[in-house]
């Protein structure tokens, strides 16, 4: 390790471009052990488009009808539900949602990697997490989110429940990814009348004050990535540094922030010029992060390199996560 790479660290986001956790485990151990703390299970098969991986669940839940159809960029399509003709929201019932029982699926293989010595001792097992509105927006039709909203959330957090009541505390870091609200809630003017921004939050801290105080966590400010490509591109980084602000007020002391947003590699300096501008005060223990795009060549890696050097000062400690990091890595 170089004097210039000492004491830096990477923050994966969640989604790993390989086939397996174990291969996710193994690789990211291999490669980026001395720089990653937390590991996820890189969201691999049909997690790997996010909330997608809902759909089922949605299909199998009791008291729901198709009502219409969600498109989105590259080519991503799913039903929308309703709730059945002559039913109320909460005889609506959801089964197993998956992230619970992938996550201890997970564990499992991290923990016997652990144990051959594949996986650094340091490291924590992450489970990234959606917001319940974003789920619950993507699969219903707009008359019905609101009424939805709390039921499906109610089922996430028994999901989050288990996890923390499984999985060894000292072993675990929990993300909240929050993508929805920041590319449409926050950047639609008509939505933002609907969905203010200390109701969207709110609902962030009663996701992220679910969750231990001992078990690491953090809130992953995102623009989305179907196609590969953001699905609406911020008007400036004002919203990211209104959703931390505000986090920080309703986020319980117990709750730490690992505060990162995915925005293109070029950005970055200009996004913590932002911070700085705007008086930003990280809560104790949290780290600021900024991210990049999905490395998909070398020359992206020395970019990489070059702008997180140049943005070193202005923060006192510096992370790199991936940009969704569903495309295929370089390979030296």
């Amino acid at each position: 390790m170089t004097a210039n790479q000492k004491g830096r660290s990477l923050l994966l986001v969640g989604s790993v471009p390989l086939s397996s956790a174990e291969e996710v485990f193994e690789a990211v151990s291999a490669e980026l052990g001395t720089f990653v703390k937390r590991i996820p299970d890189g969201e691999t098969g049909p997690r790997l488009l996010w909330i997608v991986c809902q759909g089922e669940p949605m299909k199998n839940a009791q008291g729901l009808e198709v009502g219409g159809e969600r498109q989105l960029q590259g080519g991503i399509r799913n039903p929308r539900y309703k709730v059945k003709e002559g039913l109320k929201p909460e005889d609506v019932r959801f089964g197993r949602l998956g992230y619970a029982d992938n996550a201890l699926k997970s564990y499992k293989i991290f923990k016997r990697l652990q144990g051959l010595g594949k996986i650094p001792a340091h490291m924590r097992f992450q489970v990234c997490l959606p917001t319940s509105l974003a789920v619950v927006y993507a699969f219903f039709i707009a008359s019905e989110v609101r009424r939805i909203w709390p039921f499906y959330e109610r089922r996430l957090l028994e999901e989050l429940d288990e996890i923390t009541r499984t999985i060894p505390h000292s072993d675990l870091a929990i993300q909240i990814d929050i993508a929805t609200e920041m590319h449409t809630f926050l950047e639609v003017p008509e939505l933002q009348k609907d969905y203010p921004i200390d109701e969207l939050v709110g609902a962030f801290a009663r996701l992220g004050n679910h969750v231990p105080a001992d078990v690491e966590l953090g809130i992953h400010l995102c623009y989305g990535d179907p196609g590969h490509k953001h699905v609406r591109e911020p008007t400036d980084t004002g919203r990211m540094v209104d959703v931390v602000t505000a986090s920080q007020l309703q986020f319980t002391e117990q709750s730490r922030g690992c505060i990162c947003q995915c925005r293109a590699i070029a950005t970055t300096i200009r996004i913590f010029r932002h911070y700085a501008i705007s008086g930003l005060s990280p809560a104790p223990n949290s780290i600021s992060v900024s991210s990049i795009l999905p490395m998909g060549s070398k020359a992206q890696s020395v970019g990489l390199r070059q702008r997180s050097a140049s943005c070193r000062i202005s923060v006192s400690r510096l992370n790199a996560g991936s940009d969704g990091g569903r495309q295929k890595p370089f390979r030296n």
